[in-house]
């Protein structure tokens, strides 16, 4: 028989710089600033509370991206430097080339934002300031990997083992900072797709549309020589994973003041026998 005694908190919106926000909604005001600050805590802290699965999806992440550098880069690299004329990257070029590292905000961001506006949608006007602040977010993880791994492009004549680690650097070195992984593209594209996916999980067709054209736009970026697949790959898995994060933390807020049912942990104190061992098990849950 399992049995347990209980001690439940609400976990109540505290006034501090970092704490969470009542609500995150379709209004731009002080709410929704806050947002940035606690929700960049979060993604800083998270692996202090990931589960063995979240573990196991960092872990085969990284060792597929470490997997794709020593043997998929350098083939599909000299695959699409022999392939630069061809029909297919001309098109791609053509149909994606407004969506450069300034242009993906205001695409996926600005555009929602302004239909909103026109048609009166608060949907899509908490869509595109979602999509603004996990994109802006997720860089807190994206630059930092940036400076510490210092790989060089593809078009800057780099290698495909070419990362300048920074404990491999002088002092002096460490703001000479070659930017190819992660892929600040695939980030960018793919926290914008978790984001619009989340939203209208309710119509089938957006989230594989959306995914898709996230995917396309980081194979132009391989095409174009900014990126190696591995790049654009790890940039993906970040742009997705955490956005997935924030996304939930705002559905936890929203869900919260929607029922009136208060966000809370709880503390359990479990008897535990085993092996003619007896003792207590502790359990501290975060909501």
């Amino acid at each position: 028989m399992t049995y347990g005694y209980s001690l439940s908190q609400d976990a109540k919106e505290k006034k501090g710089l970092f704490s969470r926000p009542a609500q995150f909604d379709h209004r731009l005001n002080g709410t929704y600033f806050k947002w940035y600050l606690h929700d960049a805590k979060e993604l800083i802290i998270a692996p202090g509370r990931w589960k063995k699965k979240d573990w196991l999806i960092f872990g085969g992440a990284s060792a597929t991206a470490a997997a794709l550098v020593f043997t998929v880069d350098k083939p599909v690299q000299d695959f699409f430097d022999q392939h630069q004329d061809s029909d297919f990257i001309n098109g791609m070029n053509k149909v994606l080339n407004p969506f450069q590292a300034m242009t993906v905000p205001i695409y996926f961001g600005v555009i929602p934002i302004v239909y909103g506006l026109i048609a009166k949608s608060d949907r899509a006007k908490k869509v595109g300031l979602e999509v603004l602040e996990a994109q802006l977010v997720t860089s807190v993880v994206h630059y930092p990997i940036n400076w510490i791994a210092s790989r060089t492009r593809p078009r800057d004549g780099g290698e495909y083992t070419d990362f300048n680690w920074i404990w491999t650097k002088d002092i002096s070195e460490w703001t000479d900072v070659d930017t190819s992984f992660p892929s600040g593209h695939s980030v960018l594209v793919f926290s914008s797709a978790a984001v619009i996916a989340a939203e209208y999980h309710d119509k089938k067709w957006v989230p594989p549309t959306i995914y898709a054209a996230a995917s396309l736009i980081g194979v132009q970026r391989i095409a174009q020589n900014a990126h190696w697949v591995s790049d654009v790959f790890y940039g993906a898995v970040i742009g997705h994973f955490m956005t997935k994060t924030l996304v939930k933390e705002h559905q936890k807020a929203n869900e919260s003041l929607k029922t009136g049912e208060p966000i809370r942990s709880s503390f359990k104190v479990f008897p535990l026998q085993y092996a003619g061992a007896k003792g207590v098990r502790l359990v501290y849950k975060f909501y």
